[in-house]
């Protein structure tokens, strides 16, 4: 086991340096830089902004050996400076005036709000713009949520992938792993919904015993938190408006829990007036394989029926979450409805559309294939 996890750290050590020394250069030297992997922005007393950078140590480009008396699982991969001002680049002019290293924001790969941060209208939106007018920071940098600060997610972690901007790159570059509900957001998709809407939702991150764990979203209604939605609620969100290919869909059948690995979906909203309202018409079709379960006695379409049963009910679970206690358009229902049927949209208060929105949902789910347990 410690040749596996020696060989996956040297292989980790190879990759990370890689991964950091592509793009442009200066007259700066590479072990002068403090390559910052994550950001996490927070709000202190005062409207005060605290920004917390993390950056990985020279040992993690296996440049250096460990400190002496160390072995090379007490070394730290990287380390994290914090520092309160009222506006987000001041504050990291002042931690760059304080490392030996010049801070480089060319590869950072993940930015994390604080709650603090979020409930603050005023601040994120400074937050967001400072963010968006930086042209080191590329728009696809992954964005997350903390119900904490954001800083102690950047130190909170000590897992193998070195920093928590790695890790979570990997985990999104590695199918979400398969099992996991939930998604990705990057800088890009962010200001884009918030310029149309005011309103986005974004993953959240915790730490557990040093691990990384995703944990429902937050959701942001005229940038400002409207809440949260726990991962049962996401699960609803997710299946209609992301990419949920390779992931698994669970229903129980027969008293056990059974997993559809999607291998295709497709996701068609339409709208038409009824009672003198609009109706919402989402339709989901999914094709997977159930690879865990196999039982010749029942028919394929029973397991079709549970899927579709169990899909229908998971949709209208977040839609009335949604609706009811976030008062909140995730779904992006009004914008859909402007572009799709916009006779429709101008002739029903735009302000309310959503709140007086009734919903339809139907699924067809196509399986393809089963496993071998019986």
């Amino acid at each position: 086991m410690k040749i596996v996890k020696k060989k996956f750290k040297i292989i980790s050590a190879v990759t990370l340096t890689a991964f950091l020394l592509t793009g442009c250069w200066d007259n700066v030297e590479p072990e002068e830089r403090g390559f910052v992997t994550a950001m996490g922005i927070d709000k202190k007393r005062d409207s005060q902004f605290s920004i917390s950078v993390e950056i990985p140590t020279p040992e993690s480009f296996g440049e250096n050996a460990p400190e002496e008396g160390k072995s090379e699982d007490e070394t730290e991969n990287s380390y994290t400076q914090s520092k309160s001002g009222y506006s987000i680049w001041s504050t990291v002019k002042d931690i760059d005036s304080e490392t030996d290293r010049k801070l480089n924001f060319g590869q950072i790969k993940l930015c994390v709000f604080g709650e603090k941060i979020l409930k603050d209208k005023k601040m994120f939106k400074q937050a967001v713009d400072a963010l968006e007018r930086n042209k080191e920071v590329g728009r696809k940098v992954l964005i997350c949520s903390a119900r904490e600060d954001a800083e102690k997610i950047l130190k909170g972690y000590t897992g193998d992938r070195k920093t928590t901007g790695l890790f979570v790159t990997a985990f999104f570059n590695n199918n979400k792993k398969n099992t996991d509900i939930t998604f990705k957001k990057n800088l890009q998709d962010m200001l884009v919904q918030l310029a149309t809407t005011g309103n986005t939702v974004i993953p959240v991150i915790e730490i557990e015993d040093g691990e990384l764990c995703f944990s429902g979203m937050s959701v942001i209604k005229d940038y400002s938190l409207a809440g949260y939605a726990k991962n049962d609620i996401m699960e609803g969100y997710v299946i209609v408006k992301e990419d949920i290919m390779e992931t698994d869909v669970t229903t129980k059948f027969n008293g056990i829990n059974v997993p559809l690995k999607v291998t295709k979906k497709n996701t068609d909203i339409k709208f038409r007036e009824e009672n003198n309202a609009v109706k919402c018409i989402i339709n989901v079709d999914i094709e997977g394989n159930v690879e865990e379960y196999k039982n010749d006695n029942v028919p394929i379409s029973e397991l079709e029926t549970a899927y579709e049963a169990s899909i229908r009910e998971s949709i209208k679970k977040t839609f009335d979450f949604f609706k009811y206690n976030l008062n909140t358009d995730v779904f992006e229902l009004q914008d859909y409805c402007r572009k799709k049927e916009n006779s429709l949209y101008k002739k029903f208060d735009k302000e309310n559309l959503f709140e007086n929105m009734e919903l339809s949902e139907n699924v067809n789910i196509i399986i393809n294939g089963t496993g071998t347990i019986n």
